[in-house]
């Protein structure tokens, strides 16, 4: 967005911040309050003992929340390359994700479309949406290894979200998926360089029990 400050919280250490202070949404919304944003940004935060999410989408001095199921994301629309009005959101009662573009109108008012609407942003969001709709119809839980088929999906691979093929032009580096409630973290992480590279969603995912280190309510927020 184009609404930003030097007089905040860099996030990185904020989310940070978030974490180690904060064992539920409520309190991780609270913190998130009491300090400031500098950029625009999307983040999200989970929470093993709600066993819920929240999304934070941000500028500097406006933070807008959202749950599963928004109207606000139900609502959304926007104008294509062709001219033509589209849907930009399909949010469902028991999920919420983003990618990298917003849904509330006073961040969609500073945005910079160019970077979402017309590169993949929309592409991903819709991928994940229909990924989860598809585990729906077929009636198969969404676990930890669901969820990290998911994040598999919209990685970044090359030319075909759907195949690692052809990965000229991909650029996806890291793929992390976390199941705060069993402690469980599945992370791929690229290989390789030039014609041999090979992005992280195409290499093998290497299951951490963090269970060794940490107990579910030392976890709290993510």
């Amino acid at each position: 967005g184009s609404v930003e400050s030097f007089v905040g919280f860099p996030w990185v250490l904020r989310l940070r911040y978030v974490m180690e202070n904060a064992g539920s949404l409520a309190e991780a919304k609270s913190v998130w309050m009491h300090t400031n944003n500098t950029v625009g940004f999307n983040h999200m935060v989970a929470s093993a003992s709600d066993q819920n999410a929240m999304v934070m989408e941000t500028r500097a001095g406006y933070t807008a929340y959202f749950g599963a199921n928004d109207p606000r994301e139900k609502t959304a629309t926007y104008v294509d390359a062709s001219g033509s009005k589209r849907l930009l959101g399909a949010p469902v009662p028991e999920a919420v994700w983003r990618t990298n573009h917003g849904y509330d109108p006073v961040i969609r008012g500073t945005y910079d479309e160019s970077q979402a609407l017309f590169t993949d942003s929309v592409h991903r969001y819709f991928l994940i949406s229909d990924t989860v709709g598809d585990y729906a119809s077929a009636r198969v839980p969404i676990g930890l290894a669901q969820a990290a088929n998911i994040t598999s999906v919209v990685g970044a691979k090359g030319h075909d979200f759907f195949s690692c093929a052809d990965q000229c032009g991909g650029w996806n580096i890291l793929s992390v998926t976390f199941e705060p409630e069993s402690l469980r973290l599945y992370a791929s992480w690229e290989d390789g360089s030039g014609a041999s590279w090979s992005s992280a969603a195409c290499n093998t995912y290497v299951e951490f029990d963090l269970g060794q280190w940490i107990t579910s309510a030392q976890a709290g927020i993510v």
